[in-house]
């Protein structure tokens, strides 16, 4: 993708904006997850670079700042920033920690790109955990 399309561009910029600096950076990404997979590559992109300018440049944002910075990016961009194994609810900004001990995941990655979107809001299973969501769900967002 062009440059501008990028996550981590789009990251950089953002907070770049708000501190008007008088230098640039360098970005340097080595893709290992497939591109199209829905696996988070492009946003677990920005958010390590918004994870990184953070600390390299003590900016020392605040938890519901960097929120803000993330949800600009995408729903799925939280979820990249804070990690771990979460639940996650309406657009991604309501997240659940959960903790999976002893189990064993099974990731199928198929060659073909999928509209993940589409595919989610025809699966009955998703509704149903969205449905059963426990209304004491750990808030990431600052609304």
């Amino acid at each position: 993708c062009k440059m501008e399309e990028n996550l981590a561009y789009k990251a950089a910029k953002i907070i770049f904006d708000l501190i008007n600096p008088n230098f640039g950076i360098k970005i340097d990404i080595q893709k290992n997850i497939p591109t199209g997979a829905g696996l988070g590559g492009g946003s677990s992109n920005a958010a390590a670079v918004i994870f990184g300018m953070n600390k390299i440049l003590n900016l020392n944002f605040s938890k519901n700042k960097t929120i803000e910075i993330c949800e600009k990016l995408g729903s799925d961009v939280p979820f990249c920033y804070f990690g771990g194994t979460m639940l996650c609810r309406g657009k991604g900004e309501i997240i659940l920690k959960i903790y999976l001990n002893n189990l064993m995941i099974l990731l199928i990655i198929t060659l073909k790109m999928i509209n993940l979107k589409l595919k989610y809001s025809k699966m009955q299973f998703y509704q149903e955990i969205l449905i059963n969501f426990p209304k004491n769900a750990l808030m990431i967002s600052k609304k």
